[in-house]
């Protein structure tokens, strides 16, 4: 099964949790200059999406933010291996429960 939202659009709202809107306009030379155009999904006014899955994801990303070691392959990858652990465990118990269901 693919679904976008799960590769696409939970990356991006993860980015924008870790380095947020104000990192587009920052003045700080230092700071990451990322333009971040969410999709109308997860504007404020709609309230169709939440949080949850893309906090899942910059989770590691907090923690590599903190050891300043959030260089882009870091950060996209720790996203990947985040969403992964949530197949994994998703298709483990799913093969559980069709077995229990199906039998032999």
């Amino acid at each position: 099964m693919y679904h976008p939202d799960e590769n696409w659009q939970g990356l991006e709202v993860a980015y924008d949790l870790l380095y947020g809107k104000k990192s587009a306009t920052a003045s700080d030379p230092t700071k990451p200059v990322v333009e971040m155009l969410l999709s109308w999904e997860w504007m404020n006014i709609y309230a169709l999406r939440n949080h949850i899955y893309p906090f899942w994801l910059a989770l590691p990303g907090f923690f590599l933010k903190l050891v300043r070691l959030d260089s882009n392959m870091m950060i996209v990858n720790s996203m990947y291996f985040m969403h992964c652990t949530v197949w994994t465990f998703g298709d483990y118990f799913f093969y559980h429960f069709a077995k229990a269901l199906g039998g032999k």
